[in-house]
């Protein structure tokens, strides 16, 4: 059942302000709306002139907006799966090795589908649909706790803001953690993400939307907290920057707002209306990117 939709409002910004450095992307076309987050490069790698993140979530991107409208998210998954596959191997790149990943979340308009791989976040009327990885959950703790240890030994907010020290120390596991990425089992660290490989059923997710929806919102995980507008989305997240811009209170973060960066991570949002259900003017902004 395919509902009409329109976009109210998109925005896609650089945690730099560099647009060229983005490593999240949007997609808005009539079949399908995207989010899509890209890993945050640890390693200074270039895969085709970009970093690794980038690159998968352009290649990503570019497939989704050709993809045949009525694919099942099966279908779909394994299609941006084998065109990143072959995009990485066309620069000499090993699919499923490092960072060339990324995560999304992805609503069909065909099937009336919400898809996510990864630790997007959507919601359905206001209802949050959050995912956090168990593995950047424990990191971030461990990370806010090592910075909370320096401000007590005697280090400033100002100079943990210049030299991230907790990042440092929790950067050896984050460099491995691709090492969980895809793997088919149990394993409680381990989590799905697009990367060239299978993406294995658990980490797939499908939800149907109801026919009486009025609005969904997706966004990637530089929101902290996602609301019903871009605006209110902004406020939370300029306030949580201004009172804890190291990211160990409210939203323990691996990463904090550092010198030189406007936010703690790259962030995407889109909020979509269906017609009959509601009315809003439509807004779009972009700090770049899809």
């Amino acid at each position: 059942m395919r509902l009409s939709f329109t976009v109210v409002e998109r925005y896609c910004a650089a945690k730099s302000g560099d647009a060229s450095e983005n490593e999240d992307m949007i997609v808005a076309t009539p079949d399908y709306v995207a989010v899509l987050d890209g890993t945050t490069d640890k390693s200074n790698a270039s895969v085709g002139g970009m970093s690794p993140g980038r690159f998968a979530a352009v290649s990503v991107a570019t497939i989704l907006e050709t993809l045949e409208p009525r694919l099942s998210a099966r279908e779909a998954i394994d299609a941006m799966t084998t065109g990143l596959r072959d995009d990485l191997l066309r620069v000499g790149y090993d699919p499923g090795v490092g960072e060339a990943a990324v995560v999304a979340v992805i609503y069909s308009a065909h099937r009336h589908e919400i898809w996510r791989v990864g630790d997007c976040t959507y919601t359905i009327d206001g209802v949050v649909r959050d995912l956090e990885e168990v593995l950047e959950h424990h990191a971030a703790a461990v990370r806010a706790a090592f910075i909370h240890a320096s401000l007590l030994k005697g280090a400033s907010v100002s100079e943990l803001c210049d030299v991230d020290s907790g990042r440092a120390f929790i950067l050896p596991l984050l460099q491995l953690q691709p090492m969980l990425r895809n793997v088919d089992t149990d394993l409680r660290y381990a989590y799905g993400a697009i990367d060239g490989r299978h993406v294995p059923d658990r980490f797939l997710e499908v939800e149907s939307v109801p026919p009486y929806c009025r609005e969904i919102v997706l966004a990637t995980d530089g929101y902290p907290e996602v609301m019903g507008t871009l605006e209110a989305s902004e406020a939370h997240l300029a306030y949580m920057l201004s009172e804890d811009p190291l990211c160990i209170n409210v939203h323990p973060q691996t990463k904090g707002k550092t010198r030189g960066l406007l936010s703690f991570d790259d962030r995407s949002y889109v909020r979509l209306a269906f017609y009959g259900r509601s009315a809003p003017g439509i807004r779009a902004a972009d700090g770049g990117g899809r």
